[in-house]
């Protein structure tokens, strides 16, 4: 049986103004959080094509002989995190539970013992923070305030079901066009008896079709190596259904 149906219907958010003034005064004051900002993870390079210098490969009309993608992503931080598994929560007067799938929302972050931890909007109120670190686990005690006040201070909360589930954040992607990117793809078109046809297709970062940059290219049919800028392909048979061939260069500087 899930948590969630172990706990609905879903707990309101309770909160007892006197009760939580009162425990706000014996744990005393949180102070330096940071609004949240995104923040760039790192980078990484892709890197893929579907062939290998010098392999022999065929190709049925249609299909690409060629396929190449090259370009840098740069990682940032996301706005929100989802929990690892179905959850039950009890901190401060708070008593809430969630779902696998269920996002919550990151509004900022804090410094504790030189360890950074994101502030989690458990309550989706504003007014009751989990402490997640970059592994995603749940600090032992939670950042609380008055609805409607300012200022926030700690609490030790009495229950996480399950205690080993964690926060997770998927981070923002996006492609380093100022680095430049390659995306195309060289598709074998067939042969008659004067011409071989390819065509070439080039996408955006997103996979997406460039039309205006499609090109169709022709070669003569008798020809045994071909070129489209920087790649030669030794054509070592050609037929109405497939290509038998072997890229011989590329220029590209990662073999």
């Amino acid at each position: 049986m899930s948590l969630k149906r172990l706990y609905q219907p879903r707990f309101p958010v309770s909160v007892n103004l006197v009760g939580v003034f009162f425990v706000l005064l014996l744990v005393g004051c949180a102070e330096n959080i940071r609004p949240y900002s995104s923040q760039l993870i790192g980078t990484e390079s892709v890197y893929t094509k579907n062939y290998n210098i010098g392999e022999e490969r065929t190709a049925a009309v249609g299909e690409p002989i060629v396929k190449v993608k090259d370009y840098s992503v740069r990682k940032y931080s996301s706005k929100t995190m989802h929990p690892s598994a179905d959850f039950y929560f009890e901190g401060g007067l708070v008593k809430t539970n969630g779902s696998k799938g269920d996002e919550y929302s990151v509004i900022g972050s804090k410094d504790i013992d030189g360890t950074n931890y994101q502030l989690l909007d458990i309550a989706k109120d504003t007014n009751h923070l989990l402490l997640i670190s970059s592994s995603g686990e749940v600090y032992p005690k939670i950042l609380g305030r008055i609805p409607g006040g300012s200022a926030y201070t700690f609490v030790r909360y009495r229950k996480l079901i399950p205690p080993e589930m964690k926060f997770i954040s998927t981070p923002v992607v996006t492609v380093d066009t100022v680095s430049g990117y390659i995306n195309y793809e060289l598709i074998y078109s067939g042969i008659d008896k004067d011409s071989l046809h390819l065509t070439y297709r080039e996408y955006t970062q997103d996979n997406l079709a460039r039309a205006p940059f499609f090109q169709n290219l022709t070669y003569s049919a008798s020809a045994d190596m071909i070129r489209f800028k920087n790649t030669r392909i030794a054509v070592k048979h050609a037929t109405s259904e497939g290509i038998t061939y072997t890229v011989i260069d590329d220029n590209l500087s990662k073999e």
